[in-house]
């Protein structure tokens, strides 16, 4: 019965990690077109200076929660499909893959209060409370990230250091 389910599960996760995979590739093709469509095709009184910074920020911002994505889908293939790690690198390397996706994330949020930065000197003075709350989100994250390592790495180095 255990392998059944295990049989299962690991199939829901296949499925899982080429749906996110392709939801990633949907995503940079769309900010893609979308980027080059605005640019090219639409109307040219809307190709202002701050428009086109705007989309192409846009466009960034998509490419980087796709990459994000992309690791996700590949840690959980390889951690719940393949199940090839042995033991002792799983720490390491599952440190390591929170390191880059909360390091994109925190990038794609500050790109994200680029944006709004953007817009509120373009429109609105007064829009500045949102980009605020993001640019102290991303540098939390930050913070977080190297709070995380320092209590995870450092007592690994002192039981090596032990032995």
């Amino acid at each position: 019965m255990k392998k059944i389910f295990d049989n299962i599960t690991m199939i829901m996760y296949l499925i899982v990690s080429i749906t996110l995979i392709i939801f990633s590739i949907i995503i940079i093709v769309y900010s893609i077109y979308d980027l080059f469509n605005n640019l090219f095709f639409n109307n040219s009184n809307l190709r202002t200076e701050e428009n086109i910074i705007l989309l192409v920020l846009q466009a960034s911002w998509a490419i980087i929660i796709s990459a994000a994505i992309v690791d996700v889908s590949k840690y959980m293939f390889e951690e719940e499909v393949l199940e090839y790690k042995k033991e002792i690198k799983r720490a390491k390397e599952a440190r390591e893959t929170l390191t880059k996706i909360i390091v994109i994330i925190s990038i794609a949020v500050a790109i994200e209060w680029l944006i709004y930065i953007f817009k509120a000197w373009v429109e609105d003075i007064r829009l500045l409370v949102y980009p605020s709350i993001l640019i102290i989100s991303s540098t939390s994250m930050v913070v977080w990230l190297w709070i995380y390592h320092k209590l995870t790495i450092e007592p690994n180095r002192f039981n090596n250091q032990k032995k």
